[in-house]
């Protein structure tokens, strides 16, 4: 996540520190939070798995 924010850094910095006209990138912006949310997800469900196994019950309350 931090290499996918220098970009939005550099721009923030290079317009003196105007955030309003900071470009958007909304390609790197969308795929970078999407895989950012993947990846805490699959996270949390691996670690959940190994060490709190007991506490996922059934479907609804251990993966959704």
């Amino acid at each position: 996540m931090a290499l996918a924010s220098a970009p939005f850094v550099w721009n923030y910095l290079t317009v003196r520190d105007d955030v309003s006209v900071v470009r958007a990138f909304p390609d790197l912006a969308v795929g970078s939070s999407r895989f950012f949310q993947v990846f805490v997800h699959m996270n949390d469900l691996s670690v959940s798995t190994v060490h709190h196994r007991d506490q996922i019950l059934d479907l609804a309350t251990g993966w959704f």
